[in-house]
C-alpha cells in the first residue's frame, strides 16, 4: 500500500512509499524507502533495510522499530533510530539511537554495575565475556551468541 510499494513473497504487507519486501514471507514492513528480504520480520520505521546488501541471502526473524536502520544478521531486535546491525550479530538486541553493531564494534564485558547515587550493586549478569572483542571471536563470548549494544559509545550516557 502506497506509491511504488512492493510485495514479492506470500503472507507478507508493505505499507510506505517505495516499501518492499524483496523476498520472504511472514513479514511486514512500514515505512518509506525501506526493505526487507528475509522470513518473520517485522519493521516500522523509514529507510530502513533488513538484508544483506547486493544479496538476496534472507535475514529471519527481525523486529526493528525506527528511522534509518539497517540490519544484516538475523534473529535480531532494535528500538531506536539510525541503528546499524552488521553481518554476524546474530542474536543481537540493540536499544537507543545512532547504536552501531556493526564490525567495527567492540564488544565490552560488564560484570557488575552500580547505579549513580545508589548504594545497589547489580552483578551476576548472565554470560561473561571474558575480554573485548571487535568481532566476538573470543572464545567466552561466540560461544554465548549475544550482543546487547546501547546507545552511541562516543556520546555520554545518562
Amino acid at each position: 500500500m502506497g506509491e511504488r510499494s512492493k510485495v514479492n513473497s506470500g503472507s507478507s504487507i508493505a505499507v510506505g512509499s517505495n516499501a518492499r519486501v524483496e523476498t520472504g514471507s511472514n513479514s511486514a514492513i512500514m515505512g518509506s524507502n525501506s526493505e526487507i528480504k528475509g522470513d518473520g520480520i517485522a519493521a516500522v520505521g523509514a529507510n530502513t533495510k533488513i538484508g544483506k546488501e547486493g544479496s538476496n541471502e534472507k535475514i529471519n526473524n527481525v523486529s526493528s522499530v525506527g528511522y534509518n536502520t539497517t540490519i544484516s544478521s538475523s534473529n535480531v531486535s532494535t528500538l531506536g533510530s539510525n541503528i546499524n546491525v552488521g553481518e554476524g550479530r546474530d542474536g543481537a538486541v540493540v536499544l537507543g539511537h545512532g547504536s552501531d553493531a556493526g564490525g567495527d564494534s567492540v564488544v565490552t564485558a560488564v560484570n557488575s554495575a552500580t547505579a549513580a547515587g545508589s548504594p545497589l550493586i547489580y552483578k551476576g549478569f548472565a554470560g561473561n565475556l571474558g575480554d573485548k572483542s571487535k568481532d566476538a571471536t573470543n572464545s567466552e563470548a561466540s560461544n554465548q551468541g549475544r550482543i546487547v549494544s546501547v546507545g552511541d559509545d562516543t556520546k555520554k550516557i545518562q
